[in-house]
């Protein structure tokens, strides 16, 4: 038998490693029994075998802690970050405009509310504050109201003081969790006999300051907490003993308070105590601190966009930093939209946990992006289009290996359609693969012998109730049209027209139809309706007036030439009214079904109106 007097070192599972040291002992006769399980030399192979997969596995989780594709503890991944100048975005409170009407007994010229108002908001018996961010001035309008906007921020106010000394240097650290670094106000005073004091600004263009300036840096450090720095008197102004540094920032509350639409006012706004409160945007814009993926996938776009914003992928790379209530960004150029508009770019955002921003938070962003994209190029903000993924699933299973019941598998099937709905899609650039959805039913249990699986595609529109308006619906995905004449390709819910209970289809030859039932025959109420693009996926509606509807919105089915679906720029696919069939293979009985089930759990549906500017949306 040839010699094995050299050992494989490229192996790291632990039965490998042992089996390695064995074959290398099986090359020498000064020890034996290496093969004897219940032997001395046995434990000293396991002991050896342990010793070399421990420094395996430490050598491969160093290595990998130390590039930011690979790591998984935060402090690396932020470390590593920090390399690429990027610091992690904090928690962030939600925003809100409240439309406030001061009553004042007499006729003043003008009222001021001062910043820091306190509003209050409870939810489920926890109240919750709301502080106005800046001084509101109220002017008397031509009705003798006195009537403005208050955009009020969601914390509580916290202020850390800290001495500057050289002898005892200290750590100016923002020690409460959840801090919202967005409301940092950063101000250092002369010394405690001097009260002069200078605000500092965070440091966002390193190439425009000097020893003079009055910056201040922000980083996370390796305890998870957000720590400020100061100059060296080259690159911003260098502290001195004796000065007094105060930090002054929120304590928000993150996602909690988003869709907030009821608050209460303080005992007086701006000295008035007779005023109402109308909320003009609800809450929104609160968000956690930035995940450990979300850091991974950032900082590097980041680093590329350089702080500017010039290509599509700078602009999505920007809000994703500097806006983490954001789960998805879409952005395309003007001359890429439909119809062309030149010098804009369209940018369409997903918030967390929503379907749409409010007018508020769209108008932050559109101000965020102006400081950093090119000075002839207008950002637009546009709201998400939804496109429903109706899926008819069935499913065979045997009963005699399983001890689950139709009902309980009927269960698992529910909620492998909500998992896959919030994973693999609700998101832009996020197409339905039919096999991907078949194989996650198909693996719920070993009894499942047969998946079959056939999808709609539907879009809803929230028709005008008070007068004609024209609908434009676009699935961007052609739909099932074998021949010409091809009938009924277009199918919908029930609406109101005329008086009468009312629904779509088609001719097969691009009309689109009105029509209701008698006697279970489709009588025509309006044969040309609008018109049918079966290539193109679009529905145009006329204008037409719609006076009632069932449900939330109007929905209009269409069966897609392909069962894979793509979306396409501001599109978001979800499934929706799913129809469930559990079919026993042996009996070849039906025995648990369900129609109508909802898979966009984390978001409430999303219609469209009739507004025409829907067009540059698609």
């Amino acid at each position: 038998m040839a010699a094995n007097n050299a050992l494989i070192v490229t192996d790291i599972d632990y039965d490998k490693i042992k089996n390695n040291l064995q074959s290398y002992l099986s090359s020498q006769t000064d020890f034996q029994d290496y093969d004897f399980e219940s032997s001395g030399m046995q434990t000293i192979i396991s002991l050896l075998a342990y010793n070399t997969y421990y420094n395996s596995i430490y050598t491969n989780m160093a290595s990998n802690e130390s590039f930011l594709d690979t790591a998984l503890i935060r402090n690396n991944v932020v470390s590593r970050a920090k390399m690429l100048g990027y610091t992690p975005s904090s928690a962030r409170g939600a925003r809100a405009t409240l439309r406030v009407t001061l009553n004042p007994s007499s006729s003043p010229s003008s009222i001021v509310a001062p910043a820091n108002t306190l509003f209050t908001s409870t939810i489920n018996g926890i109240q919750y504050s709301f502080y106005s961010m800046d001084s509101t001035a109220f002017t008397q309008n031509a009705n003798s109201n006195y009537i403005a906007n208050m955009v009020v921020r969601e914390g509580d106010p916290v202020q850390e003081t800290y001495n500057v000394s050289s002898v005892n240097p200290a750590r100016y650290l923002l020690s409460n969790e959840n801090c919202d670094t967005t409301s940092l106000k950063v101000t250092v005073q002369q010394s405690s006999s001097n009260t002069n004091s200078q605000i500092y600004n965070l440091n966002e263009n390193i190439a425009a300051s000097n020893g003079n300036s009055a910056i201040y840096y922000l980083t996370e450090n390796n305890d998870g907490a957000f720590e400020v720095s100061f100059g060296d008197g080259i690159l911003g102004k260098q502290l001195t003993d004796g000065n007094i540094v105060r930090l002054n920032y929120n304590v928000c509350n993150g996602p909690t308070l988003n869709g907030t639409s009821s608050f209460t006012g303080p005992a007086n706004i701006g000295g008035v105590t007779d005023y109402s409160i109308s909320v003009a945007s609800r809450a929104s814009g609160g968000s956690n601190p930035q995940s450990i993926n979300s850091i991974k996938f950032t900082a590097p776009r980041t680093f590329q966009s350089q702080n500017r914003a010039v290509t599509i992928e700078d602009y999505k790379a920007i809000l994703l930093k500097e806006a983490p209530d954001l789960q998805a960004v879409s952005a395309w150029g003007g001359e890429q939209n439909y119809p062309r508009v030149y010098g804009k770019v369209f940018i369409s955002a997903k918030p967390r946990g929503a379907v749409t921003l409010t007018k508020l938070r769209k108008q932050e962003l559109v101000e965020l992006l102006r400081e950093k994209n090119l000075v002839t190029i207008q950002p637009e903000f546009v709201d998400p289009t939804y496109l429903y993924i109706v899926p008819a699933i069935g499913v065979e299973y045997d009963p005699t290996i399983t001890t689950k019941n139709a009902g309980t598998l009927l269960s698992q099937v529910e909620n492998t359609l909500s998992t896959f709905n919030d994973e693999s899609l609700s998101i832009f650039n996020s197409n339905f693969f039919t096999s991907e959805l078949t194989k996650k039913v198909d693996s719920i249990d070993d009894s499942v012998k047969a998946v079959s699986i056939t999808t709609l595609m539907q879009k809803r529109f929230i028709p005008n109730t008070t007068s004609s308006t024209k609908y434009n619906l676009r699935f961007n995905n052609p739909f099932y049209y074998p021949h010409p004449g091809h009938k009924f390709a277009v199918s919908s819910s029930a609406f109101t027209y005329k008086g009468y209970t009312c629904y779509f289809d088609d001719d097969g030859y691009g009309t689109l139809r009105i029509y209701r039932l008698e006697q279970k025959q489709r009588i025509y109420v309006l044969r040309d309706a609008g018109s049918v693009d079966y290539e193109a996926g679009v529905i145009n509606v006329n204008a037409l007036r719609i006076t009632g509807y069932n449900g939330d919105a109007v929905k209009v089915n269409v069966e897609p030439r392909l069962q894979n679906i793509r979306t396409f720029r501001n599109q978001i696919m979800q499934l929706a009214d799913a129809s469930i069939t559990i079919v026993n293979s042996k009996s070849l009985l039906t025995e648990a079904l369900t129609t109508s089930v909802a898979a966009t759990t984390r978001e409430t549906a999303s219609t469209e109106t009739g507004q025409g500017s829907n067009i540059l949306t698609y």
